[in-house]
């Protein structure tokens, strides 16, 4: 019976021992990352002190790798044609001092654990950059005058090539379809009234567009003519002339070429 008991109690023993063994070996594993990552992060802050002048770009890196913990890999035709360098730097983090070589020369790093790794810039495509197609509207408008009373037949232009157009109807109302286009410029005229431009984009709002009379317009001499009758309906002599007549004749004006063609002129 005793070497049973010693038995199972050295079972156990064991068995705890392997349990915190287990433990430990879990710890360290979970740790290992943590400690790595920290000693990438101290050897990339980790200062580098050079002045070099007019050196090749393996002549650098080979400095580097000797003041530092870092080994580079890179190929000759990533490197073949680079100009040489020249930098100086005092207690630098080695990612800076890469920053400021490789750039220039079309060449970029990636870092991996104790390995910087150089390669070639790839051609970058140029990104098209989608131009937004000018929005399709329709602008609703309503042209008056001073005393707000509104002005049919008015024209209501876009300004510009192939601008639309739209004449006021009875109440002075107007409606436009602009296409391929996000703003205009509109040019509203009306006969005896001084045209208006006004700037607009699509609104909800109808615009309400108010014309002033012109004044220099009021004043011009107009030619007004009369319709025409039936001649059972004349009472008067009527004669006619064509133009044939008038041609030939050195006047200097229409009276005097229809004096003796029309009687009693």
């Amino acid at each position: 019976m005793k070497n049973n008991s010693h038995s199972a109690k050295d079972g156990r023993i064991l068995t705890s021992i392997l349990k915190r063994m287990l433990l430990i070996l879990l710890f360290l594993a979970n740790l290992a990352p943590t400690i790595q990552a920290e000693e990438v992060e101290r050897q990339q802050n980790t200062g580098i002190s050079i002045n070099v002048s007019n050196v090749s770009l393996k002549n650098l890196f080979n400095i580097l790798e000797q003041k530092s913990n870092y080994i580079f890999f890179y190929s000759n035709d990533a490197i073949s044609g680079t100009k040489n360098t020249s930098i100086r730097t005092e207690n630098e983090a080695i990612t800076s001092i890469l920053d400021k070589v490789l750039p220039p020369k079309q060449l970029t790093y990636t870092i991996k654990g104790r390995q910087i790794i150089v390669s070639r810039v790839k051609d970058v495509e140029k990104t098209v950059v989608p131009v937004a197609a000018p929005k399709n509207f329709r602008l609703k408008g309503k042209v008056v005058d001073a005393a707000r009373q509104p002005l049919p037949g008015a024209n209501v232009v876009v300004n510009g090539q192939g601008g639309a157009a739209a004449i006021t109807d009875l109440d002075g109302n107007f409606t436009l379809d602009i296409e391929g286009r996000d703003k205009v410029q509109l040019s509203i005229s009306y006969i005896g009234f001084q045209t208006k431009s006004i700037s607009t984009g699509e609104t909800v709002k109808p615009l309400f567009v108010v014309l002033e009379e012109n004044a220099a317009a009021l004043s011009e001499v107009v030619v007004v003519g009369y319709g025409t009758q039936k001649k059972l309906n004349l009472t008067g002599a009527v004669a006619t002339a064509s133009g044939d007549i008038l041609s030939d004749r050195p006047i200097g004006n229409i009276a005097q070429g229809l004096q003796g063609v029309i009687p009693n002129l």
